[in-house]
């Protein structure tokens, strides 16, 4: 997890609030310390998962298993993962004004 890839906005956005949804946080680096800090504030239920880059049936059945996935990042140019997550059927809420929007409006418009 690095800064950049925004999901402190994400956090942020559920503070204060108890929603009966289980929130999966993908990944590891720097700033997951930081993020597990914020996350400690908000009641509804978040867990991270580090590392499953290694564990693909793990990611396999958090892909095709959740309904939505977020990917706040502020600066990915064309990030594999929205296809994958596209490809499993997913609602994809991601950024505006990177690459992230045109990978989605791309699929978007051609289907």
């Amino acid at each position: 997890m690095f800064k950049r890839k925004g999901v402190q906005h994400f956090l942020k956005a559920f503070e204060g609030m108890d929603l009966d949804y289980a929130i999966h946080i993908v990944g590891d680096g720097p700033y997951l310390v930081d993020l597990k800090q914020q996350a400690e504030s908000i009641a509804t239920p978040i867990r991270f998962h580090v590392f499953i880059e290694n564990n693909s049936e793990l990611f396999k059945e958090l892909m095709e298993t959740s309904a939505i996935f977020v990917f706040p990042s502020e600066s990915d140019n064309f990030p594999v993962v929205l296809l994958e997550a596209m490809d499993a059927g997913m609602a994809i809420i991601t950024t505006r004004g990177t690459g992230c929007e045109e990978v989605v409006g791309n699929i978007l418009e051609k289907a």
